[in-house]
């Protein structure tokens, strides 16, 4: 039964769930959990390196930190780019 599952059929409280799933972790010698990357379709510590000695070269307020939320918006803008790309192709042909 999934961890899920147990949550909403045993009517636990979201800790005790965290809780539950973290002992099954630990019982299965899983040492690390998986996380999700919301940003594939990026270099993340290249596109902030270069947001960060852009805005510094065009404003005069000194900038030092990139937001979670603007990397996931200029992946979707990425990703919305590379579909265009592909759907404006003939539908014949071996290379986009």
């Amino acid at each position: 039964m999934t961890i899920l599952r147990k949550f909403v059929s045993n009517g636990q409280a979201a800790q005790a769930a965290v809780d539950a799933a973290l002992d099954e972790v630990k019982d299965r010698n899983i040492e690390k959990l998986g996380s999700i990357n919301p940003t594939p379709l990026l270099c993340r510590s290249a596109v902030r390196t270069f947001l960060l000695d852009y805005a510094k070269k065009t404003h005069s307020h000194k900038f030092t930190r990139v937001s979670e939320e603007t990397l996931i918006e200029i992946n979707q803008a990425v990703r919305t780019h590379c579909i265009r790309c592909v759907t404006r192709l003939p539908s014949m042909g071996k290379t986009i």
